[in-house]
């Protein structure tokens, strides 16, 4: 059973947090694309309702105040390495709207997010490892902060002429 949950103006997490390239990492496998976002009590408990994996962590920010998140996954592939259906990732700039793909979407690792929308499909799966839900990327425009000179060279050509 899939349920679909939309959060605007969600409280993406530091870019520490943030691996839309599926780096391997420490805590991460090679291709597994993911983020964290925090959550507000309304929306921790409107997903809890459904069931997904939402966790709670002492904020070390603010005096060991509880504060929930949930990993969201961003799946291309299933673990038998066959395509899916993508997700629709759109970068939101002052210069227009650009879809990310597969290739591009690493970009949202280290960038500064200032608006980020977006709807979760919350799923049940079963592995070798065990059962349980889980939340996956279905669609998230995503804003970026820009600074000066990305506003001046935003209008150039990719080859880098202005015409």
């Amino acid at each position: 059973m899939t349920n679909r949950v939309v959060i605007e103006n969600a409280n993406m997490a530091p870019s520490k947090f943030r691996n839309f390239s599926g780096t391997e990492t420490m805590y991460n496998k090679a291709g597994d694309r993911n983020f964290v976002i925090f959550l507000n009590p309304d929306q921790a408990h409107e997903l809890e309702e459904v069931g997904a994996p939402v966790s709670w962590k002492p904020d070390r920010y603010n005096d060991g105040e509880m504060r929930a998140q949930l990993k969201v996954h961003v799946k291309y592939r299933d673990r038998a390495g066959n395509r899916l259906t993508p997700p629709n990732v759109v970068l939101v700039t002052s210069g227009g709207q650009t879809k990310l793909d597969e290739e591009t979407i690493g970009t949202l690792d280290t960038a500064e997010i200032v608006n980020c929308d977006l709807i979760l499909n919350v799923y049940d799966y079963t592995s070798p490892m065990g059962s349980g839900k889980s939340a996956a990327l279905k669609t998230m425009y995503v804003t970026i902060a820009e600074d000066e000179l990305a506003r001046k060279y935003r209008d150039q050509s990719e080859d880098g002429l202005p015409f």
